[in-house]
């Protein structure tokens, strides 16, 4: 069995050799199985992330580093890393250590699902973050049909099958929980601790949050084009009358 770890990285330095140390440790001490570990740098503006990336790879020959020539944000880097990926089950996380390397023993419990989801205990995320979050929980479940008792989180883990069916989908705005469900109802969680960011701050502004929701609604469910139909259903009748 082999995994592949795919992780976007955005302006982040201080912690990535802590993170890919980690990471190393969790697998050769406790898993004990091979790995190999996909850094996708979303176009950073900090060109020290993509020097600190270079170093690392050449330290550890598991690590493979992918640069993208424009930044396309957390999902497409996500689905970037996930097209190269080679193992039989895929984990991503995020790159700033609020989700630790430790937990990944927790997803494998349940791997027998097609898609394993950490549930943050406790989150450290701002107030802002927290509530949004909570709101696109509720579009999720109505959108998507997502269950209301599956929280979602970037840190999680997809059997090979999964992969393939997701990275099927063409699709220019892609949005990880839509695509999820789309090809499968077998999702669980399994709880997780949620440290404290360590490095940098949150992407998701307000602006990029509406743009997120508008995102969900228009490109990755099919609410727009019911509410389309039903409105030119509505008018024929109308018309008739």
């Amino acid at each position: 069995v082999t995994y592949s770890i795919v992780i976007p990285v955005y302006n982040t330095t201080h912690v990535l050799r802590e993170l890919t140390e980690r990471i190393d440790a969790v697998f050769k001490d406790t898993i004990k199985e091979e790995y190999e570990l996909i850094m996708v740098d979303d176009c950073s503006t900090n060109q020290t992330t993509w020097q600190i990336l270079k170093e690392l790879k050449k330290q550890n020959k598991r690590i493979k580093i992918v640069q993208l020539a424009k930044n396309c944000g957390q999902h497409p880097a996500t689905l970037c890393g996930m097209k190269i990926a080679k193992g039989d089950f895929v984990i991503t996380m995020d790159d700033d250590l609020q989700h630790r390397p430790e937990d990944i023993v927790n997803l494998l419990k349940h791997r027998e699902h097609d898609i394993v989801i950490g549930a943050p205990k406790g989150k450290k995320h701002p107030f802002f973050k927290r509530v949004t979050s909570d709101m696109k929980g509720w579009f999720d479940h109505k959108l998507i049909d997502k269950p209301r008792d599956i929280k979602l989180s970037s840190f999680r883990l997809m059997q090979r099958s999964v992969v393939e069916n997701i990275l099927a989908i063409q699709t220019h705005y892609p949005i990880m929980s839509a695509l999820m469900f789309g090809v499968t109802s077998d999702v669980v969680n399994t709880d997780i601790i949620h440290e404290a960011r360590r490095e940098g701050k949150s992407g998701y502004s307000l602006l990029m949050m509406i743009m997120l929701f508008t995102n969900l609604i228009i490109n990755n469910s099919s609410m727009m084009l019911k509410l389309v139909g039903r409105i030119g259903i509505a008018s024929s009748l109308m018309s008739i009358c």
